[in-house]
């Protein structure tokens, strides 16, 4: 196994308010704006990680002729996981082959399903939160085991979003 620098955290997603700008209605009318990065490297703390797109290419080097270009393409044709953040990509571990540092197979399938309904981040975490259809749990745990199941759960989140 090739060793990535892989982010991870167990710390909370830091949360702070602020008068305005982007973010979600908290309470008493404040905007809550939530640190990306963080609440992905919680979510995915104990599913492999999160990686930053560089050090991923630095790998995709070692196996692919034009790797900048493998990755952008992957990337605008929403064919893996991927949040933009502060300039960089980051990309959760375990949607990767080790070998070729594509996006698995079974991935894809999952993400073709919720791509268009579904922004980067609420894709992102999508698969690394419970899913009443998977009996709670992440699709990110079960895709190596039963892909039919998240392919299944993922269409019934593509029905619900477009209903």
């Amino acid at each position: 196994m090739v060793d990535l620098p892989v982010s991870s955290a167990t710390s909370l997603a830091r949360r702070r308010e602020r008068p305005e700008g982007n973010g979600v209605q908290g309470e008493h009318g404040r905007r809550l704006t939530v640190d990306v990065r963080a609440a992905l490297l919680d979510a995915y703390a104990t599913l492999g990680g999160v990686c930053e797109a560089e050090d991923v290419l630095a790998r995709m080097r070692e196996v692919h002729e034009q790797p900048l270009s493998v990755l952008a393409r992957l990337i605008v044709h929403r064919e893996l996981v991927a949040v933009a953040w502060h300039g960089t990509t980051l990309l959760p571990a375990f949607q990767l082959d080790r070998s070729s540092w594509l996006p698995r197979p079974e991935v894809r399938r999952v993400v073709r399903q919720l791509r268009d309904v579904q922004d980067d981040l609420e894709l992102a975490l999508w698969f690394a939160a419970g899913n009443a259809s998977l009996g709670g749990c992440y699709p990110a745990e079960l895709i190596g085991s039963d892909v039919e199941a998240v392919v299944d759960a993922a269409r019934i989140e593509r029905f619900i979003a477009r209903w």
